[in-house]
């Protein structure tokens, strides 16, 4: 191509004319179909930095007609190469024919694009400022070093730049699009020299390509186009920077390996002798994918570089392999493919990639069978009547040579599934130790069966039995999971041919223990007294036994705006909620430091804690598994805080006993009642109730069924928290006792309860406080036969009836005396 001065008497004036013979001779040949004539544009060329540009009309003898601004990237016609030798009439010669660009065939613009050769390719020049290629075109074939003689000076391109060009015209190039094979010829020729093209066509402008491409194009695509031209040729340059040459390798290898103890790992490794450090390669396998991707395909990979593998194994579960292609790129080739044209301009062809492929396979076939095996795990514990249950996850055991294969999956990546039988056997007392044995006591009372799905290893399954539950009695249940690969129906190839497993009879983690615990606190207690709580627990324990524990809480308490305490609860607890009480700051007395070890069922109390204040205690039992260097602790049973039986009330209540002549004193006929005054705690729905005894005075003051003489309706208390100096009050109604001729002795007896019945508190009988005496009935007047006025009677017969009178008066008087006594006892 031309890129030299178009002016007269510069040093590249000769070309012009060579130039033009070239032209005369291609259309005489027909090696190119030039662009038509059109009408030279008459807009004014812009001024630049870059001087005054080519103008758009050609010099009067030069032979070429105007050319029109072309501001689009217009495909112009040119010829192939057969029209070429055909015109030649089959003679091997071939001159350069003119391909997709911009330009003039001459010295003036020259043909700024790409050029038809010999083979077919489109070829771009490399020689600034030197004459278009209008010679014969032989093939120079690859060469390394090649010199761009331009006329500022030669300059040998290394093989870098050689790459470089070689990829610009490979990638860039090969097409026909005006705009692009333009901008490829401006990036090839900067490449190359780029002093050299900025020196050509008379340009004394900034050595950019904007400025030069509008300098020697605007004349015939106009500064839009010429832009354009630019923009693409430096995006080009971008593209391609840091391209450097590789070698043209020769033959490599593809090579696998399996593992033995898993068939389905391996890795693949690539080499090649020739290969430089970093050589770029593509690994693309058959019957597998790459660890790292979980595809069949990886980019990037290195020469020499072990990959691991992960075989896919055929769907019908037969031995395969796999097998794999690489192809390595290590960049571009140095050399350059040159097509000479005489003295003329080179150009240079596309470049060829530094690749080649190599294939290989698996040394030895990949088994695909597996030996699947379960570890179960059943609640440790559970109450009598709750559903059997028991959970597996599933491995693969290694089979006699310490083969450790994967579980088998289709080409869909689908897990094989497997089936699983799962029993329940009753024993009375959990075995020792496992044993594969089962021993002459177990009783099967459950039978289901699972399958793992398509999950495979991964999967989480849950044995369920219907109806089937824990015995009532609080037995041990053991579980046992068995595999037989003889019934998986089609799957059976899967499995090496007889396997069977099972795992052993009383595994520690298959022995589920039927424990049941409930609980009762003390209800109530007095202040500077004790409480306690007690735990009944049901079922059979397991042989190391278990460990009781108790921890009492007390409820924080606070006043509110009326002056009444209610619990210190955080913001937002529903109203009764206490469960956030049993916390370490409202811990009081625990024995967490000496549990108390039980090995069989029975009622257990727990210490007895000092309650040294007025308020609510709560109580949390636990029951847990004895700890040891192999296992954690296990919490069998643990109380919820809160709960209403396990509550006690620190109260104390002080009795008066009353009646209409004051508080200790009663006469006969008064009114008699009992007062109370309440301190500590005091439930919602408690009541008090009061009941009366009476007995003889002076006679043995009990209180029983037989000297009960009267019970108070109950009488409602408020509930709430009641400390000194501001008890709650409560009076029981009145009653007037029977009337009596002998003294009587009266007694109340207060008893406190919560509502539903739980003993708070109770007076004790014959307190001073509750005791009231009631004084025996007056004389009676004598009258009827104790007050006889009777004559004496004269002589012996006066006498008689005198001593009879006596007589009947002191019968008389003992009887009435005895009736009053009697009538007093009952």
């Amino acid at each position: 191509m031309n890129n030299h001065e178009s002016r007269p008497g510069s040093a590249f004036g000769l070309g012009r004319a060579v130039a033009c013979i070239a032209t005369v001779a291609a259309l005489t040949l027909g090696a190119a179909v030039l662009p038509s004539a059109a009408n030279a544009t008459t807009e004014a060329p812009p001024q630049s930095d870059a001087g005054t540009p080519e103008t758009s009309t050609p010099e009067s003898n030069s032979g070429v007609a105007p050319v029109t601004e072309t501001p689009d990237s217009a495909t112009l016609p040119t010829a192939a190469p057969e029209v070429v030798a055909k015109a030649l009439g089959g003679i091997s010669l071939f001159f350069a024919a003119q391909g997709p660009g911009y330009g003039t065939w001459d010295d003036r613009v020259g043909w700024q694009g790409g050029f038809l050769a010999p083979d077919g390719s489109i070829v771009y020049c490399i020689e600034p400022g030197t004459p278009n290629p209008s010679g014969t075109s032989t093939d120079g074939g690859w060469q390394d070093g090649v010199v761009v003689r331009t006329p500022i000076g030669n300059r040998t391109l290394t093989a870098n730049d050689q790459a470089r060009i070689g990829r610009i015209v490979s990638e860039f190039g090969q097409t026909w699009d005006n705009r692009e094979a333009s901008a490829v010829s401006f990036a090839v020729k900067a490449v190359a020299y780029a002093d050299a093209m900025y020196a050509s066509h008379s340009y004394t402008g900034a050595h950019t390509l904007p400025g030069y491409v509008n300098w020697v194009l605007y004349s015939q695509v106009g500064s839009a186009e010429a832009r354009a031209i630019a923009d693409r040729a430096q995006a080009i340059l971008d593209a391609t920077a840091g391209t450097t040459a590789g070698p043209i390798l020769g033959a490599g290898s593809v090579d696998f390996n399996v593992d033995p103890v898993n068939n389905y790992n391996g890795t693949v490794t690539v080499s090649s002798a020739g290969a430089p450090a970093g050589a770029a390669v593509t690994i693309t396998l058959t019957n597998g994918i790459f660890e790292a991707t979980g595809t069949p395909s990886l980019a990037g990979a290195k020469v020499g570089t072990a990959y691991k593998v992960r075989g896919v194994a055929s769907d019908d579960g037969s031995d395969w392999k796999i097998s794999g292609n690489a192809s390595i790129n290590s960049g571009w080739g140095g050399s350059l493919h040159v097509w000479n044209t005489g003295d003329k301009q080179k150009t240079a062809g596309p470049g060829r990639s530094a690749s080649w492929t190599a294939n290989g396979e698996d040394p030895l076939l990949r088994a695909p069978d597996f030996q699947p095996q379960a570890t179960s795990l059943a609640p440790r514990f559970a109450k009598p009547g709750d559903a059997l249950s028991d959970t597996a996850t599933f491995q693969i055991a290694a089979d006699e040579n310490g083969r450790i294969n994967e579980w088998f999956r289709n080409s869909k990546g689908e897990y094989a599934p497997t089936d699983w039988t799962v029993k329940a056997y009753k024993v009375a007392k959990a075995p020792e130790k496992p044993t594969d044995e089962l021993p002459a006591d177990a009783e099967l009372i459950a039978e289901t069966t699972v399958s793992t799905g398509t999950e495979g290893p991964g999967a989480k399954r849950t044995a369920t039995f219907g109806d089937a539950v824990m015995p009532a009695d609080g037995s041990p249940v053991v579980y046992v999971w068995e595999f037989d690969a003889s019934a998986q129906g089609t799957r059976t190839p899967l499995f090496p041919e007889g396997y069977l497993w099972a795992d052993l009879f009383g595994l520690y983690e298959e022995t589920t223990f039927g424990v049941d615990v409930t609980t009762k606190a003390q209800v109530g207690t007095k202040k500077e007294s004790t409480s306690y709580d007690t735990a009944i627990v049901t079922g059979v324990l397991p042989n190391e036994g278990l460990e009781l524990t108790f921890e009492k809480y007390l409820v924080p308490m606070v006043q509110d705006d009326s002056g009444k305490w209610v619990p210190n609860a955080p913001e937002g607890t529903e109203p009764g909620d206490l469960s956030w009480v049993c916390s370490a700051d409202n811990l009081i007395a625990d024995n967490l430091d000496d549990p108390q070890h039980i090995t069989e069922a029975g009622e257990y109390k727990s210490p007895e804690f000092a309650a040294d204040e007025y308020g609510t205690e709560l109580w949390v039992e636990q029951l847990a598994t004895v700890p040891t260097d192999e296992r954690e602790q296990e919490v069998v049973d643990r109380g919820e805080c809160g709960e209403p039986t396990e509550t006690t009330h620190v109260i104390d209540v002080k009795t008066q006993a009353s009646s209409d002549s004051g508080a200790g004193t009663s006469k006969r006929g008064d009114q008699l009642w009992d007062t109370a005054e309440i301190l500590g705690s005091v439930p919602e729905g408690a009541t008090t109730t009061f009941r009366a005894y009476q007995v003889p005075t002076g006679s043995e003051l009990v209180c029983t069924e037989k000297t009960l003489v009267w019970t108070s309706e109950p009488v409602a208390l408020e509930a709430g928290l009641y400390l000194p100096g501001a008890p709650q009050e409560t009076i029981s109604q009145k009653f007037t006792p029977a009337q009596k001729p002998v003294g009587m002795t009266t007694t109340f007896v207060e008893t406190t309860n919560t509502e539903d019945g739980g003993q708070l508190s109770a007076g004790e009988c014959g307190e001073p406080s509750e005791t009231l005496t009631t004084p025996a009935a007056p004389p009676l007047a004598q009258t009827g036969g104790d007050g006889l006025n009777m004559p004496l009677l004269a002589g012996a017969g006066g006498l008689l009836l005198g001593g009879l009178a006596l007589t009947l008066t002191r019968l008389i008087r003992r009887r009435a005396t005895a009736a009053v006594t009697e009538t007093a006892a009952e």
